[in-house]
């Protein structure tokens, strides 16, 4: 199964990764932010410690519609071909 991978950050600092392929079916959202973290020690942590939310200043789209929109959101499944774009929030400020 392959899942492809858009942001508006790199996801890894050694470089771009467009997609990633899994053996299984299907994956979860949860799992797959679980997977990105853990490709190296320099990719950023995008859920709570609980594993329950995102953390702050992440959102995630699936298919151009935002994981909250999706019934278990986190815990939502992905599909082969999917795509999914991990939003890095920019704040404002002066």
């Amino acid at each position: 199964m392959k899942i492809y991978l858009d942001s508006n950050f790199q996801l890894l600092r050694s470089g771009d990764l467009e997609s990633i392929t899994f053996e299984r079916p299907e994956i979860s959202l949860k799992d797959l932010l679980l997977e990105l973290s853990g490709l190296s020690p320099d990719s950023p942590s995008f859920l709570e410690h609980d594993r329950t939310s995102l953390m702050p200043g992440w959102d995630v789209d699936i298919n151009g519609r935002s994981f909250a929109l999706f019934p278990g959101q986190l815990e939502a499944i992905l599909k082969d071909g999917d795509k999914v774009f991990i939003r890095l929030e920019l704040l404002g400020g002066g």
